[in-house]
């Protein structure tokens, strides 16, 4: 069956997450069943998707790097008809305002500006093992320079530097 070049963009504009937001270039979602969060970079049409090389219909490529400030670094695509299956879905307003309080936590700690900083890259991630939950924050004063990873320890309100042996031990990162 051959679309039209209009039913094309008609396609792209009605993408919607699983709960029924309108998928949107800059959205912050969440990957990995719920694990990884990140940022939406692009919205792809059939048409488009075939450019990249991808044949699964439509969808989203995302960043890690949640800053809509620094540079766009293509980490990954998700299929639309995947969205349920792989639990892509936007973050509530409650959720990023949670993820954002945790960035003010660690700037608060380092005595740097992080949130929204141009230079900076940085992602979270959600991680779950049997009943213990933890935020892990990857963080880079520069797109270019070393990450860094910080563990949050809710009970004590408080960021630990982790290094990298413990990160593979601890947590998964795309």
């Amino acid at each position: 069956m051959e679309m039209k070049r209009s039913e094309m963009k008609l396609k792209r504009s009605e993408m919607k997450y699983p709960e029924g937001d309108e998928v949107r270039v800059g959205d912050i979602i969440w990957t990995n069943g719920g694990c990884h969060v990140r940022r939406v970079v692009q919205v792809l049409s059939t048409e488009e998707a075939l450019k990249w090389g991808i044949e699964d219909d439509t969808g989203l490529m995302w960043t890690r790097n949640i800053n809509p400030h620094s540079p766009i670094d293509i980490r990954g695509f998700e299929s639309e008809t995947d969205f349920s299956y792989e639990g892509i879905g936007k973050l509530t307003p409650e959720e990023l305002q949670y993820v954002e309080y945790l960035f003010h936590v660690l700037e608060f700690q380092l005595k740097k500006k992080i949130w929204h900083n141009p230079y900076a890259s940085y992602y979270p991630v959600f991680y779950r093992l049997n009943d213990k939950f933890s935020w892990y924050i990857f963080y880079s004063v520069s797109h270019a320079g070393k990450e860094r990873c910080y563990e949050f320890r809710e009970h004590e309100g408080k960021f630990y530097l982790i290094d990298d042996e413990a990160v593979c031990r601890r947590v998964r990162v795309l």
